[in-house]
C-alpha cells in the first residue's frame, strides 16, 4: 500500500457526517497544489461503531481493503470518486481522500445508479 502524498495538516475538525467509522474534515497543505480539503476516516476495529460490530465479525475486518479500493480500483473507473491521498498507519489505520462537494448519497436514490456502480465494481 502506498503511503500518503507529502502534506501538512493545517486544520482538523470532526465531521458532521459519519460512517460506521468516525471521520474528520481536514485542511491540508499540499506542495504544488496549495490548500486541499480532505476526509480522514479511521479504520481501526476499536473505532468501529459498537452497533456495526454486531453485524461485522472481526475476522472480516481488514483496514487495508478500503484504501486499496481507492488507490487501485476506483481510478480505473469513470470519473467521480475522490482522489486517494494516502493510508497512513502510524497512530492507527486511516484513509485520506479528497473532499468532494456534491450531493449526499442519501439524496441519490435512483436504484439504477446503485446497480450500475455495483456492476462496475463486480467486474
Amino acid at each position: 500500500m502506498a503511503t500518503s502524498i507529502h502534506q501538512r495538516c493545517s486544520g482538523r475538525r470532526p465531521s458532521e457526517y459519519r460512517t460506521s467509522f468516525p471521520i474528520a474534515e481536514l485542511e491540508l497543505e499540499v506542495p504544488g497544489e496549495g490548500r486541499l480539503k480532505a476526509v480522514c476516516k479511521r479504520l481501526d476495529w476499536d473505532q468501529l461503531d459498537p452497533v456495526a460490530r454486531l453485524a461485522k465479525p472481526r475476522f472480516l475486518h481488514d483496514p487495508r481493503r478500503e484504501p486499496y479500493a481507492y488507490e487501485r480500483l476506483l481510478p480505473l473507473g469513470p470519473a467521480g470518486p475522490p482522489r486517494f491521498l494516502g493510508a497512513p498507519e502510524e497512530g492507527g489505520a486511516r484513509l485520506l481522500v479528497e473532499w468532494i462537494d456534491g450531493r449526499d448519497l442519501v439524496e441519490v436514490g435512483e436504484r439504477e445508479l446503485w446497480e450500475e456502480a455495483a456492476a462496475w465494481l463486480g467486474r
